[in-house]
Parts: C-alpha cells; sequence; structure tokens
C-alpha cells in the first residue's frame, strides 16, 4: 500500500510539474506576442508627439487698431457766374455789314509763307523797306519778312529760278546793283554761306 501511495504521489508531482511548464510556456508566449504590439503602441505614440511638435504656433491674432477718424469735408455749392452777352439787332448789324470792306485778294510775297511756291508772280507791297544808301561794297541785312525770309533769286525778276529763301536777320554784302526789273530794285548779294544772288532791295536795310 504505501508503495503504491509512493507511485500515486510521483504520478501527481510529475502532473503538476507538467501543468506548471506548460503555464510556464502559456506565459512566454504571451510576452512574445505581446512585444509588437508594445513596439507598434510606442512608436505611434511617438509618431503623434512628433506631429505635435512640428505643428505652427498659434497665429496670434491682429488687434485692431484705432485710426481718427476725419470728418467729412462740407460741400460748398458752386456759384454760378452769368456772362452777359451782347445781342445786337438787325438795324445795328445792318451798318456794320455795310461799312466792312471787301475782301481782297492778297498777292504772293517775296518772301515765302507756309503754302506759297517756290516762285511767286509778284512781289510784297506789305511794310517794304526803304534802301538806305544800299550800294556794291556795303553790307546789309534781311528786314521786315514778318520771320518768313526773303527768296534769293538767280537773277533780277519775279520770274528768275529761286535760290534759296535767306532767313529774318541774314547779313549779306552788296556785290552789284541796283536793277531795275518787275517794279522792283534788284541787288546782286553774296551771303554768309557764300552764295550769290539777286535780291529785291524793298528787303534790305544797310548795316554799315
Amino acid at each position: 500500500m504505501e508503495e503504491r501511495n509512493r507511485e500515486k504521489e510521483t504520478a501527481e508531482r510529475r502532473q503538476a510539474l507538467r501543468s506548471l511548464r506548460g503555464e510556464g510556456t502559456n506565459i512566454q508566449a504571451l510576452v512574445i506576442a505581446a512585444i509588437p504590439i508594445i513596439l507598434l503602441v510606442a512608436v505611434l505614440i511617438v509618431g503623434v508627439l512628433l506631429v505635435r511638435s512640428r505643428r505652427p504656433a498659434a497665429a496670434v491674432a491682429p488687434t485692431a487698431t484705432h485710426l481718427p477718424t476725419v470728418p467729412p469735408p462740407t460741400l460748398v455749392p458752386a456759384k454760378r457766374t452769368v456772362v452777359p452777352t451782347v445781342v445786337q439787332s438787325a438795324s445795328q448789324a445792318a451798318p456794320a455789314q455795310a461799312t466792312a470792306p471787301a475782301p481782297t485778294t492778297a498777292t504772293m510775297a517775296e518772301f515765302p509763307s507756309a503754302t506759297a511756291s517756290l516762285q511767286p508772280t509778284e512781289e510784297p507791297t506789305a511794310t517794304p523797306t526803304p534802301e538806305q544808301g544800299l550800294f556794291p561794297g556795303v553790307q546789309a541785312q534781311v528786314s521786315g519778312t514778318a520771320g518768313r525770309g526773303l527768296r534769293l533769286r538767280s537773277g533780277p525778276g519775279l520770274n528768275q529760278p529761286t535760290l534759296k529763301v535767306m532767313p529774318e536777320g541774314t547779313t549779306v554784302q552788296i556785290l552789284a546793283g541796283p536793277t531795275e526789273a518787275d517794279g522792283y530794285q534788284w541787288y546782286q548779294i553774296r551771303d554768309d554761306a557764300g552764295t550769290e544772288g539777286w535780291a529785291a532791295g524793298d528787303w534790305l536795310v544797310r548795316t554799315k
């Protein structure tokens, strides 16, 4: 009986040891299975911390600056200025029309205008300058052309070709003349550029 009891106790001890070993194996398996889960949770926590650390700081809310208000300008109505107009009756306008001189056709001037041709048919009659002792050897100046200049022709006369137009104030040398042609006294002259030709003496003023 004692031997049977001993064998029974030995069998129970062996079974207990086996159960303990099985439980230890289960615990180890659980620990090994839990390690990846723990690592995954740790990685998630680290990732969340990194994302939070990279977020920009909260923007500072701008504070409103109170600017001084300018009162609107006061509008002043503009004064209306009435310009008196002169009303001329038909009886008053009629004498003015009756006494108005009839327009006359202006002759082509010797000094050219903006629309004048290079060879006018007549010399100017407006404000001629008297010949003040013009003769060969003296100097003269173009004057009285109203800024349009005086024509220098190849010969005395209105039908002679125009060589150039001498501006107002041009100084010339009298070479020969006077020679009368087409109602004008013509003088052979030489300008500052050395060009020689003939010009009407009514627009030449002696300088020396």
